[in-house]
Formats: C-alpha cells, sequence, structure tokens
C-alpha cells in the first residue's frame, strides 16, 4: 500500500458525501448478475440525456454482453485511469478526469468494487462518495451479497464467500435504489443463452445458478428493500404526525408478565411474525399483584422472556408506570402496532390475572383503532 496518498475512511467520505452540496446517489440493485443492473442504469442515464442533462460514463464493467456494449452508444465515456502494478495494468475510473469535468450525472458501475494497489481510495463506493461530494450525480450497481447487512445471509444460500463488501450506512443513505429483477428461470436462459458469460454457464449453473438459490436470493432482496420503503414510511407519518394507522404492514405486539407460560405466547408470536414478515414487540407488563412470585423470581422470568424475545429478533419493552393503559396506548400509537397478542392462562393465579387483562384491555380496545385484539390459551 503507498504513503502518497491519504485515503478516505468510510466515515469521512460519509461526512464529507453529507454536505450540502452533495450530489444525489442512484443505486440499480439486483440478487445476482445478469439481472440487468447496467442495462439499467444505461437506460436511466440515455432518459437524462434526452432531457437535456449532462452525463458520462466513469465505469462500465467490460462483462463484454452485446447488449450491454450496443446500449453504452451515444453516451460520452470519461478514459479510464491505467495503473501499472507488479507487471500487470489495471484500469479505474479516472476520479480527478471526471471531477474536473464536472458533468451532472456520472455512471459507475459495480460500487462494491476493490479498486487496483496505489490508487488513491481503497474502495470504488469511497470514490463515488468522492465525487458525490463535488456535487455529481452517480448511478450505480449492486448486487445483494456485497452488503454489508445481507451479506451472511447469502452466503449461507450460496456458501459464495464474497470478500467486497459495502457497508450498508452507503446504501441506506442512496438518494434511490431501484430493484432490477427477472425471474430465476429468465436468469437461467440467459446464462445459457450466453447472455452473462458467454459459454462458460456449466460451472455457474452448478454453483450458483441454481432456481432454489436464486428464489432464496430473490426473496432476500425483495424483502430488504419492502423493509426500507417500510421504514421510510413511518419515518414520514412521524414527521408528519400522522398518527391514523395506514395498514400498510403488520406490526404485532405481544403482552407478557410474570407467567411462566408467556414464553410459548413470545414463540407463537414470532412465527406470526415470520409468517407475516411483520415487526415483532414483546412488551412486559410489570405490576406488583398478591399472586406474583417473589421479587427474585420475577426477575429471573423477566430476565428470561427478555433473552427469548431477543433471540428471535423481537424488540423487547417493560412498562411498569402507575397509569399503564394510558402508556400502552401510547406505545401502541407511537409504533403504529396492528396486532395485538395476549395469552389466556388456565393456572390459578393466572385466571385471576385474566380479570385484570381483559379489564385492561377493554379499555384498549375502547382507546385504539384498527387494532386487532387476539386472546390466545397459553
Amino acid at each position: 500500500m503507498s504513503n502518497k496518498f491519504t485515503r478516505t475512511s468510510p466515515e469521512m467520505a460519509l461526512r464529507i458525501a453529507s454536505k450540502e452540496k452533495r450530489g444525489k446517489l442512484k443505486i440499480f440493485l439486483g440478487y445476482a448478475p445478469g439481472v440487468g443492473k447496467t442495462y439499467s442504469m444505461l437506460n436511466e442515464a440515455k432518459r437524462r440525456i434526452k432531457y437535456g442533462q449532462n452525463v458520462v460514463i466513469g465505469y462500465i464493467e467490460p462483462h463484454y454482453r452485446k447488449d450491454t456494449e450496443k446500449n453504452k452508444q451515444g453516451i460520452k465515456e470519461i478514459p479510464l485511469k491505467e495503473i501499472a502494478y507488479k507487471g500487470k495494468i489495471f484500469y479505474e475510473p479516472d476520479i480527478e478526469k471526471i471531477i474536473e469535468y464536472m458533468p451532472e450525472t456520472v455512471l459507475i458501475d459495480e460500487l462494491a468494487h476493490s479498486n487496483a494497489p496505489t490508487s488513491k481510495n481503497y474502495k470504488r463506493y469511497e470514490d463515488v462518495l468522492e465525487i458525490l461530494s463535488k456535487g455529481i450525480n452517480v448511478l450505480t450497481t449492486l448486487n445483494i451479497q456485497h452488503i454489508e447487512t445481507l451479506n451472511f445471509l447469502a452466503y449461507n444460500i450460496t456458501r459464495v464467500d464474497v470478500s467486497e463488501i459495502v457497508p450498508y450506512e452507503v446504501v441506506d443513505n442512496a438518494d434511490e435504489v431501484i430493484v432490477v429483477d427477472v425471474s430465476p428461470e429468465e436468469l437461467i436462459k440467459r446464462l445459457q443463452e450466453g447472455k452473462i458469460f458467454n459459454n462458460n454457464y456449466k460451472n455457474a449453473t452448478e454453483n450458483y445458478f441454481q432456481k432454489n438459490t436464486l428464489n432464496a436470493l430473490r426473496s432476500i432482496c425483495l424483502k430488504a428493500t419492502a423493509d426500507e420503503v417500510e421504514d421510510d414510511l413511518f419515518s414520514y407519518m412521524q414527521q408528519k404526525n400522522i398518527t391514523l394507522n395506514w395498514h400498510v404492514a403488520e406490526r404485532i405486539m405481544i403482552f407478557v408478565d410474570s407467567e411462566v407460560s408467556s414464553q410459548k405466547l413470545i414463540i407463537r408470536g414470532e412465527r406470526m411474525a415470520k409468517k407475516f414478515n411483520s415487526d415483532l414487540f414483546v412488551v412486559y407488563l410489570k405490576r406488583e399483584s398478591f399472586f406474583d412470585f417473589t421479587n427474585s423470581q420475577n426477575t429471573s422470568i423477566e430476565e428470561r422472556l427478555k433473552e427469548v424475545s431477543e433471540s428471535l429478533g423481537a424488540k423487547y419493552f417493560v412498562i411498569q408506570e402507575k397509569e399503564y393503559i394510558k402508556t400502552l396506548y401510547n406505545f401502541m400509537k407511537a409504533n403504529y402496532i396492528t396486532f395485538v397478542l395476549i395469552g389466556n392462562s388456565e393456572s390459578i393465579k393466572g385466571k385471576f390475572k385474566n380479570f385484570i387483562k381483559m379489564s385492561m384491555i377493554t379499555k384498549l380496545i375502547k382507546k385504539t383503532d384498527g387494532v386487532e385484539f387476539h386472546i390466545v390459551p397459553i
């Protein structure tokens, strides 16, 4: 690694790119090679040129795909930077020339790429953040297995170890993410026709391009982007102080208390959340009662419920305010809860608690609108 250059850390690059003059980042996201990310990006470039924008190609990965090569025609290309290292020649986008030319938009393919040795920045996403900091818009491409938070999931499916990783913050801070999607059947057909790796498709079919593998990767891609849309919507609703629940996705809340059987309720709720791809909230209602265990026993149960909740991916909260009805209502409202799960215990102590819970639920039902309450035996 050369000492001639000061490398930009991801944290520093993100701070630079967050300034007001920052360009806009648009990512074309796919679940596998060959879905058409680069082709779609080139179509977007031509659309912008048609409407008068100054758009250039900073780098397009030379996969030598005929359709992609043809689609490049008519778009100005900034000459690549030639880097000689240990007897080899590498070609990378020339960031200095791009910034000097100052187009409105530049195309930089393969966001996750690691730059050639002696480059100013170690990663291409750092190049992109530098370009954005100069007020230039960037169109780029990325596969889900290269995203930091999805890499492990993808590896569990493909068993292909991917070393080129893009921090989640880079993707999360993008102004727009476009999913480029085709069916696994169509993708396999493209592979067999030599449109992805020319005619070297047999190993790819055996090791990666299997229908079940592609279906699983596609599912991760679509769910991740759906979750992102949902997060954006909830942020908008909070900013605009929208309290009406739009029911765009189920958000499940489970009431638990010191009943040992509450653990069963959490497991049941997790299955429902998994089925509906829902967020799951577990709320421990901490109240003193003649029928409760000792403090040490309660603490042990509470710790166990928290451990089970978090191991299943649920968000765990404790409510112990005296005005718990008001607190619960405010919690449900703030988190846009759509579905509430309550346990109905058959134990002697539990039967007494059921009366208290039913009174509480009746009051909540009167206060809430558009929330389903389900009572299940535990």
